[in-house]
Parts: structure tokens; sequence; C-alpha cells
């Protein structure tokens, strides 16, 4: 697999030189999400409350990002 900016370190892990990580992981239990997958408005309103409720959701500090949604 080609992963350009990052080096092979084992079978599973590539870092970067600005120290990301990238490293397949398999969890066996189903995902625990708050809608089903093909109710995709429903799982994103559902999604940005549960994050926001968490303290996360988009940073001020680094500018304005432009909305994935159509």
């Amino acid at each position: 697999m080609e992963l350009p900016g990052y080096r092979t370190v084992d079978a599973e892990a590539w870092p970067n030189d600005h120290g990301d990580v990238l490293s397949p992981h398999f969890f066996d239990p189903p995902p625990d999400l708050p809608a089903a997958l093909d109710d995709g408005p429903a799982l994103r309103h559902r999604l940005t409350h549960f994050t926001a409720r968490a303290g996360g959701g988009p940073r001020r500090d680094v500018g304005e990002t432009p909305s994935r949604r159509p």
C-alpha cells in the first residue's frame, strides 16, 4: 500500500514526520450508533449533539471549514 508521507515501521504501522501513526485495528462488537447508517440526516444530527455535549466540535481558532453536506 502506498501512503505518501508515511513510512513502514512494521507490517501494520506507518508513522509520518509529524508523529501521526496509521495502524489498522479490528473491533468485533457492532458500533453503538445513535441512528441507522441508512438515515444520514438523523445520524449526522445525533452525532453532532453527542459530540457537542462531550465538549467537541469545530475549533474556531483555526478558521472555518466548509460543510461537507450537499
